[in-house]
């Protein structure tokens, strides 16, 4: 996803249809906004 201004919003990787690695969000200036990482669908904490 993108925000209005061009800048990435988010980016989620995928396998086999479930959130499996990384998911981040960027503010609308770019700085990062957060990390997650998932395997098979769930969060790991």
């Amino acid at each position: 996803y993108w925000h209005k201004n061009g800048q990435k919003h988010s980016e989620t990787e995928y396998q086999n249809g479930k959130r499996h690695g990384k998911h981040m969000c960027w503010y609308k200036n770019g700085q990062k906004r957060w990390e997650e990482n998932y395997q098979n669908g769930r969060l790991i904490k």
